[in-house]
């Protein structure tokens, strides 16, 4: 059979090849005969060899299990769908190629020759029946074995019968339009509608689930105590000769801002680049240091390796990592690469590593692929996710193209069972009455962006505008959207609900909300947000400038509700169309 096999195929190459080089004048009879000749001669040499040797060393060997060979349930449902699939792309090709969806009379025989093909090949490869695959890389396998014998099997028919005057553009294109839906539609029916039937009942194990599945490792264990004035064993030593022997720059930067005589080799785990983590050698509160040498960026579940080390740290532990940003990432491939092979490769590069497992649909195929490793992360993204499992950021360092952080464990792990990952989020924001109300605007930051208000504000404080200096956390196309005030859009949803006004001061975070004066916090409950703040009327230059600025207009609405928004929406109108203010 394996001979038969082989023969056909170099049948299907040559025609194929005769094929689509045009090759007319070959003659038929030389090429088929040649083919036949061939194929008798391999089938009568494997018969001598059978014959004298084989017969005696398969007679030796087990049968296979007819249960190899088990076939599945014909979907009638699949036949139909795929009648229509090829169907279409026939009629779709034919009015690429004539303007039309009319078939002539000379390719009404083609579609014919189609739908054999297509049967015959549907049949024999089982694309039609329901089976349980091992994967996805099978349950298409049908789908492509069936295109390859209907491809090979045109070209044989082409070529035997003379039919050079076919359009090819119309034949192969209709099969190349066919095995593009049939790969897109059963990719997402197999990826979806059919793990969710096998999982009905049991927890999504998706990107930002807190599930995750490991394997054992050895890991070498330093305990001790933290936090007495002397300890028996300082974690320093042995950490600074076995350790960091040949990262010098990086133990200067964790002893910079962790006192390392203060941990006893008792107390703290070290995970090196050989080892992966697992959460069974990390006893709950074990810890006051865990160190990782493998960087975040091959991490399935972040979040969940996050939790699980804040788990294993006793409170105000340490955990220390690193990871490939967007800048470091940046950096290493225009190293690599040649300056102008970088700029052609590095946008095809950052949408495969960066942009593709964001997207909530797409990610599936992509974690399966790659299984969630050397996807590319944001510095936002990381210390939003460090925060939201109950973090501290203490510090980080670029080093070596890597982004290093020293974080502590100050809280359990956030409850938001939906932190933002979308386009578009919902931000916590101080509505009327102190209520706390979701905000809806497109994504202008880095996921997990919102989890770090403190920490930007310490680090960055606030600008003339009262916004972030420097604000690490906004996107280059999330600078954008601001500027055309595009982000703002959605918040039309929130106004449709009366959560927020037209005219209204802007509704900011709680911890905003936290450095304003008690008086001007009394009168923000006081009323409902609004669209379009007063800031936009008065352009203030500084935060005490806001203040006075909301504060003069709540006193002046106090008295006159209706004609103060009237007024300062006009004013606000005009600064920002004839002016152009903006508050980025």
């Amino acid at each position: 059979m394996l001979i038969v096999k082989s023969c056909v195929a170099a049948l299907f190459l040559i025609t194929i090849v005769l094929v689509m080089i045009g090759n007319y004048s070959f003659s038929r009879t030389q090429m088929f005969g040649t083919w036949l000749i061939y194929l008798m001669a391999e089938l009568s040499v494997f018969l001598i060899y059978y014959l004298t040797v084989g017969k005696k060393i398969t007679s030796k060997q087990q049968a296979p299990s007819k249960e190899i060979y088990r076939a599945g349930k014909l979907s009638f449902a699949i036949i139909a769908f795929d009648f229509i699939v090829i169907t279409s792309s026939f009629i779709i090709m034919n009015y690429f190629k004539r303007g039309t969806i009319e078939i002539s009379e000379n390719y009404e025989s083609l579609i014919i020759i189609f739908y054999g093909l297509w049967f015959g090949s549907g049949i024999f490869t089982g694309k039609f029946e329901i089976m349980s695959y091992r994967n996805i890389y099978y349950a298409l396998s049908p789908f492509l074995k069936a295109f390859l014998i209907m491809v090979s099997m045109m070209s044989v028919l082409i070529y035997a019968f003379n039919l050079f005057y076919l359009s090819y553009f119309q034949g192969f294109g209709s099969l190349i339009l066919l095995i593009i839906i049939e790969l897109i539609f059963y990719s997402f029916y197999h990826l979806y509608f059919l793990d969710k039937k096998k999982v009905r009942g049991v927890k999504s194990n998706s990107e930002d689930e807190p599930i995750i599945e490991q394997k054992g490792i050895p890991v070498e264990l330093l305990k001790a105590k933290f936090g007495n004035d002397s300890c028996l064993n300082p974690a320093k030593e042995k950490l600074e000769n076995h350790y960091f022997n040949n990262r010098r720059t990086l133990f200067n930067f964790i002893a910079k801002y962790i006192n390392l005589n203060l941990i006893d080799e008792t107390d703290a785990i070290v995970l090196d680049t050989k080892a992966e983590f697992d959460k069974r050698t990390f006893a709950d509160q074990s810890y006051y240091l865990f160190i990782n040498f493998n960087k975040i960026n091959d991490m399935r579940h972040i979040n969940q390796y996050f939790i699980e080390v804040n788990a294993g740290l006793n409170s105000g532990g340490y955990f220390v990592g690193h990871a490939h940003t967007i800048e470091t990432h940046k950096e290493w491939f225009y190293a690599k690469f040649p300056f102008y092979m970088a700029r052609i490769l590095y946008p095809l590069d950052f949408i495969y590593r960066r942009i593709i497992p964001k997207l909530p649909e797409i990610k599936k195929v992509y974690f399966l692929l790659t299984k969630g490793k050397n996807r590319i992360l944001s510095k936002a993204e990381i210390l939003g996710r460090l925060n939201f499992c109950g973090f501290e950021v203490v510090a980080t360092n670029d080093m070596g193209n890597c982004f290093y952080f020293i974080a502590k464990r100050i809280k359990n792990p956030s409850d938001d069972k939906h932190p933002s990952y979308g386009p578009i989020v919902k931000l916590k924001r101080v509505g009327l009455n102190g209520k706390i109300i979701s905000i809806h605007k497109f994504r202008t930051m880095h996921p997990y962006s919102e989890y770090l208000q403190d920490y930007v504000y310490q680090q960055q404080k606030l600008n003339s505008n009262g916004k972030f200096n420097d604000d690490f956390r906004v996107t280059n196309w999330g600078s954008w959207l601001r500027k055309l005030w595009i982000d703002e859009l959605p918040q039309i949803i929130n106004f449709w609900r009366g959560d927020i006004s037209l005219v209204g001061v802007r509704a900011i975070s709680e911890h905003y909300f936290s450095l304003y004066d008690k008086d001007l916090q009394q009168l923000r409950i006081g009323f409902k947000p609004g669209l379009i703040p007063p800031y936009y009327a008065d352009l203030p230059n500084s935060f005490e400038e806001i203040m006075n600025s909301e504060r003069k207009y709540f006193n002046e609405k106090i008295s006159h509700p209706f004609s103060t928004d009237i007024k300062y929406f006009f004013r606000a109108f005009y600064n920002i169309v004839i002016k152009h203010a903006r508050s980025y």
